[in-house]
């Protein structure tokens, strides 16, 4: 398991550095497309990945957008 959270957060932390905002579908085809080389990602573990960055504030909802996400430096 600890594998497979370094892998999404190294793979979100790309993304995210690069785009700074996007939509929570776009991150998740992202994610899964940079780390299915790797192994098969679960949608659920991307998501719940996802839950724990905004808890940490690693990243935020863009206010106003309930599917769109904010890199936070």
């Amino acid at each position: 398991m600890a594998y497979l959270c370094l892998s999404l957060n190294d793979a979100w932390d790309s993304i995210m550095k690069a785009r700074k905002t996007m939509k929570n579908q776009a991150l998740i085809q992202e994610v899964i497309s940079q780390i299915s080389q790797r192994f098969a990602p679960k949608i659920p573990d991307i998501k719940k990945a996802i839950e724990t960055l905004l808890e940490k504030e690693y990243m935020e909802r863009v206010e106003g957008s309930k599917d769109t996400f904010a890199y936070i430096a």
